[in-house]
C-alpha cells in the first residue's frame, strides 16, 4: 500500500507539491506542502503564508 499526498493550486490548476510513501503519517502531508511552497511561492518572493487555505479528505 503506498500513500501520495498532492498540494493543488487551484488558480493555476496544476500540482504545485506531491509526496507518496508507504506509512500515512504527519510527516508525507508536511513535505508535500513544504516543497509546495519552496517550488512556488518562495521562488516568486512570498514569504508570508497569510491568507492560504487549504482543504484535506481523508477518505470515508
Amino acid at each position: 500500500m503506498a500513500y501520495v499526498a498532492f498540494v493543488f493550486d487551484v488558480f493555476s490548476r496544476g500540482i504545485v507539491g506531491w509526496r507518496a510513501a508507504t506509512p500515512m503519517t504527519t510527516d508525507l502531508v508536511v513535505h508535500a506542502l513544504d516543497r509546495a511552497i519552496q517550488c512556488t511561492r518562495r521562488r516568486a518572493g512570498f514569504d508570508d503564508l497569510a491568507g492560504l487555505v487549504h482543504q484535506a479528505d481523508v477518505g470515508a
